[in-house]
């Protein structure tokens, strides 16, 4: 058998939406509340914090995150992409692969009775010892994203097209 290197980037996206389904995935109630709708956008919020801080301020919440200097004033910051919080497809392509090694599983959302993404105890096992700065930075990231789980998708969206059309 032979290994085939797929790329630090699907790593390192791996990495990211198994801390983004371990830290995201439930509501201060216990209840599972990850979509793929909801996976996605927050995706690419964590990928984008200043857009995230300009979100929570257009939405009256506080920002309980620091922006890095290195998080503004490139090309990728100030214009992020604004498609990539539409791609559902590679959202549920990393879903899936997470959901083939037991990372994750699919569970009903409380509220909707839609599929709901939630991590196993095997995922949550490894999201733990991530320890790369990148890693750590996601997981600071996801404290502020979780500000976002009162709020609808459609009234996050809403939001992030006025923060994204702003610049």
């Amino acid at each position: 058998m032979h290994f085939i290197d797929l790329g630090s980037g699907l790593h390192i996206n791996l990495g990211l939406y198994l801390i983004l389904i371990d830290e995201l995935s439930i509501n201060k109630k216990q209840e599972p509340i990850l979509s793929i709708e909801r996976a996605t956008i927050y995706a690419f919020l964590l990928k984008n914090p200043l857009a995230l801080a300009n979100v929570l301020l257009s939405l009256n919440k506080k920002v309980p995150i620091d922006i890095k200097e290195y998080e503004i004033g490139n090309i990728a910051t100030t214009y992020p992409n604004k498609a990539r919080y539409y791609r559902l497809k590679e959202t549920k392509s990393m879903i899936q692969l997470l959901h083939a090694f037991g990372m994750v599983e699919i569970a009903p959302d409380v509220i909707t009775r839609m599929p709901s993404i939630v991590v196993t105890e095997k995922g949550r096992d490894l999201s733990k010892g991530f320890k790369s700065d990148y890693f750590v930075r996601i997981r600071e990231i996801s404290e502020a994203v979780k500000m976002l789980h009162s709020v609808s998708i459609p009234a996050i969206r809403s939001s992030l097209n006025q923060v994204l059309d702003e610049n």
